[in-house]
Formats: C-alpha cells, structure tokens, sequence
C-alpha cells in the first residue's frame, strides 16, 4: 500500500530586499538593470517571431487551427548568450504562455494588438538556480544566480512581513518533501524599490468536515466587514481604515492633476508620466487589498 500524494496550492511570496551582502547596491543594480534589458528584449523577440511563425487566418479555413509549438530555445541563446540558460528556459514558457492566451483575439479577430513587454521586465530565476534561508541574526536570505553571479540578498522582515516569514520558513528549513519551491522573479515597483517574488508549492490545508455553523458578513457605515454567527452576534470586525485613506488620497492626488492640465493646457502635460504611475500604483495596491480579504 502507497501513501497517497499530499495535495498542495501554489502561493506567492513577495518581498522587498533590504540590501545585498555579496557587493554594492551599485552592483546589484548594475547587474539587474543588465538582466532586465536582456530579459525585455528576449521577450519581445520570442513574441514577435512565436507570432510570425503561426498560422494566418485564411477566408477558406472555419476554424482556427491548432497552436503548434515552435522550438526556440536554440535561438533564443544564439541571440542573447549572456541570458542565463535557465532563465531562458523561463521565459519562453511565460511568454508562450501569454501568446497562446491572446492568440485567437490576435490572429484570428483582430481584436488586441500583439503584446509587447517593458522595461523592467522581471528577471525570472529556475528553482535549482536560487536557494532561502536564515542567517545567524534570523534573517530572511535569498541566495540567486544574477547573471554570471550568485548573490546574498537579505529581505526585509518585522512584524509587517510576519506573513511572507512564516511562508518563508517554511520553504527554508521544514517539509522539505512537501513543499516545493518554483521560480523566483526579481523586479522593480514604480518607487524603485527591488523585490523578490518567490512561488512555493504548500500542502493544501485540511478543512474539517465536521465544522457546522453559519458565518454572515455584511458591511457596515463604520467597518469594511462585520462578521456574525447564526445568532447574529459580532465574532471579528475587519476595518481597513488605510484603504480609506488611499483612496482619498488618491482622489485629491487626482483632482489636483486635472486642476494642472487644464492650467497648462496641453494635450500631454510633463507629468502624465507620473500620472499613469500613481493610477498604476492604486490599482495594484487596491488589487492587493481585495485579494487579502477574499483570502
């Protein structure tokens, strides 16, 4: 008798690095800023040739013929041989990926454009090319191959990242047979803050069967989420108060730049650059905010 597999989810986590320990800041940057370029232009290459060597809608054919997959990685190393070999390997399965996800609105509609990647694409690492653990201080390590060099990266902990630790540890030190680690991207936020963002296989938790009882939530003028029992008593109130204020921020920060732009009068003023990186930076912090409380 064989034991069965423990089923497992993947999870992301992601965090900020506090500093390198291998070298510089100056370095590190330098190193990244190279792998973020190579990165871009590879992707925009294996876009556009996956793209050319498909099929072309013809007026006789009724349905949209089958992907057939195009090997090239050989290419793809003869074009970019300083991109690590495992890397490439990363990004043509990202990149084939996001083809074949819009590649009936592109070659068969005509609906979107073919996708294109931008400066700072982030520089994926294969799992067997990176490693995490805990220094003598506990602190939270990431040792990945950046080009042609390891480097020792420490990530930033405290209690606001209690979180990412605990999955962190338990990539680093515990259930080894059972916790599996992905690949590891490192990119660049509009701040200019460097991350890490490290995929992980964890068991899949066990939920009772036997739990019974009824759990309402509901919103209230004062809370985000109320949560009662089937007798309708509060058990935990979820407030979020920063998201208000992100979002009033937001809405003055907005309103403030109307008010320049039509005082300039140009179609596009100096700073819609930075413009779109604010509406950039609500939208993912707001999409991070839905997504822990659905969680």
């Amino acid at each position: 008798m064989t034991d069965e597999k423990q089923p497992t989810i993947p999870r992301t986590v992601t965090m900020p690095v506090a500093e390198p320990l291998s070298g510089s800041w100056k370095e590190l940057r330098d190193a990244l800023g190279e792998m973020w370029a190579m990165s871009t232009q590879a992707a925009n290459w294996l876009m556009r040739e996956l793209y050319a060597r498909d099929a072309r809608r013809d007026g006789g054919v009724a349905k949209m013929p089958k992907y057939e997959y195009t090997y090239l990685y050989p290419e793809l190393r003869e074009h970019y041989p300083q991109l690590p070999s495992q890397t490439a390997a990363s990004l043509i399965q990202t990149v084939t990926r996001k083809y074949k996800s819009v590649r009936y609105q592109v070659i068969w509609t005509s609906a979107v454009s073919l996708p294109t990647f931008r400066y700072p694409m982030p520089f994926p690492v294969h799992n067997q090319s990176w490693k995490c653990y805990f220094d003598p201080g506990n602190r939270p390590i990431v040792y990945p191959r950046i080009a042609d060099k390891r480097w020792e990266l420490r990530l930033r902990g405290g209690p606001r990242y209690r979180r990412q630790i605990a999955a962190f540890r338990q990539m680093a030190e515990g259930e080894a047979d059972s916790i599996k680690r992905g690949e590891l991207a490192i990119y660049r936020n509009h701040d200019g803050e460097i991350l890490c963002k490290m995929v992980g296989h964890f068991p899949k938790p066990n939920v009772s069967a036997t739990a019974t009882g009824v759990l309402r939530l509901r919103t209230d003028h004062e809370r985000l989420f109320v949560a009662l029992d089937d007798k309708d008593e509060r058990i935990w109130n979820l407030n979020f108060d920063h998201v208000k204020r992100w979002i009033a921020e937001y809405a003055d920060t907005l309103q403030r730049l109307r008010e320049d732009r039509k005082a300039e009068q140009r179609l596009h003023p100096f700073f819609e650059s930075r413009q779109q990186a604010i509406v950039e930076k609500h939208r993912n912090r707001m999409k991070s905010a839905i997504q822990e409380v659905a969680a």
